[in-house]
């Protein structure tokens, strides 16, 4: 198994889970799944995250006037610019289509201001509120060697361990050792022995039954 092979089929695991994808294709990337395990671990946290998202987000359905006044002006495209000028001109706010109109453009304008407001008073609110969304949070660690780390090698050894099948992983105070999913943001730290001992803080998706992280990004931790 070659890890640009491994690279080929996670980039397509969105779509090959989504069902997207020729069946020539998804019976190719269900084949390795069943004998690569790094990738099948994988693709069993996305197909997770994605019923939770799912079950976490709901749909937004617009207006029954709005929807009925796009459709119109679909069919009527001449008018959706002569149409809108004459509404505002004529019928203005006190007509059902121009209080939703300009309803609209009040929730949009509202958000440009309110977002960069609240985020001045409450830096990272809406990433926080965002993460707690899609199951993203941070941890404070050490990057270390995880089977050197289980038979008591020292830090100092860990960064010179080179064996191929030995993991970098994430040794958090709280939480115990977690393994790290191949992805742009650990190829760093996953190739370079030398960073282990490095005090980090990793932001992502963590899964506790699999003890695996999907790290979305792994920066110093702060203070150090």
């Amino acid at each position: 198994m070659t890890y640009e092979k491994c690279v080929e089929i996670r980039e397509l695991l969105v779509a090959f889970l989504d069902d997207e994808l020729p069946c020539d294709m998804s019976h190719g990337i269900h084949e390795h799944l069943e004998r690569c395990q790094p990738c099948a671990r994988l693709a069993k946290v996305e197909s997770r995250f994605t019923i939770v998202l799912k079950t976490r987000l709901c749909r937004i359905e617009a207006p029954p006037e709005f929807a009925a006044e796009m459709r119109k002006r679909l069919k009527d495209p001449e008018s959706m610019a002569g149409g809108a000028r004459a509404d505002a001109a004529t019928a203005g706010f006190a007509s059902p289509r121009g209080r939703v109109r300009y309803a609209l453009v009040a929730a949009v304008i509202l958000t440009a201001v309110a977002v960069p407001t609240v985020e001045i008073l409450r830096p990272g609110f809406y990433r926080g509120m965002t993460d707690s969304l899609t199951g993203v949070r941070s941890a404070d660690g050490v990057l270390i060697c995880i089977e050197c780390e289980r038979l008591g090698v020292p830090i100092d050894g860990q960064r010179h361990c080179h064996d191929a099948a030995h993991h970098t992983g994430l040794k958090c105070p709280k939480t115990g050792i977690w393994s790290l999913v191949v992805n742009d943001a650990s190829l760093p730290v996953l190739g370079d022995p030398g960073k282990r001992g490095a005090e980090v803080t990793v932001r992502g998706r963590f899964h506790g039954d699999i003890r695996y992280i999907d790290a979305r990004s792994i920066t110093p931790a702060t203070g150090t």
